[in-house]
């Protein structure tokens, strides 16, 4: 995960805001589960579950909380083959996009007390899958994720609106069911 952007909102007696808070870098771990379509072969879906945290900035450490999320996102895919078709050509390299729905299940601490909500959020993704063998794949992506999270603090809430930006790779491997 790379620099996440929120905005903070505070709405208690004394209410307060920031905006274009960039959180540090932070590692993320999942996986996906995905089937195209041998009916319309540039189509396909997949269930991604992911791991992070956020870093909340020194000068607003105070006034935020940290969070770990998981995400699970249902994407509806499509893919773009390239290069000469030598075999089948959707089993070579190809890019694809995609996006969907995600629930977001966070835990949240601020001043030693933790908060687990569950929020609803957006995803749009894009990548580049190249085969190595029949099964065997490498992959980068690019995903954004959007959602609003509300945590309830001492006399009001904390509403986080996120913009989140991840850049991954990995290895996949491509089970044959037929």
């Amino acid at each position: 995960t790379f620099p996440l952007h929120a905005k903070i909102t505070e709405n208690d007696p004394t209410p307060a805001s920031a905006s274009g808070i960039t959180v540090d870098e932070s590692p993320v771990f999942g996986g996906k589960l995905g089937l195209w379509s041998d009916t319309v072969r540039w189509l396909g879906v997949e269930l991604d579950i992911s791991g992070y945290k956020t870093d909340i900035p020194d000068q607003v450490a105070a006034f935020a909380t940290d969070m770990d999320i998981t995400d699970f996102g249902f994407h509806l895919l499509a893919r773009i083959p390239l290069g000469l078709p030598e075999g089948d050509p959707m089993r070579r390299a190809y890019f694809y996009l995609g996006g969907g729905p995600a629930i977001l299940a966070v835990a949240g601490e601020r001043g030693g007390v933790r908060q687990d909500v569950s929020e609803f959020g957006l995803h749009a993704l894009a990548g580049f899958k190249v085969f190595l063998s029949p099964n065997i794949a490498l992959f980068a992506e690019y995903k954004f994720t959007f959602s609003e999270v509300t945590f309830d603090i001492t006399g009001g809430t904390e509403d986080i609106t996120l913009k989140i930006n991840q850049v991954y790779g990995g290895i996949a491997y491509h089970f044959s069911f037929f």
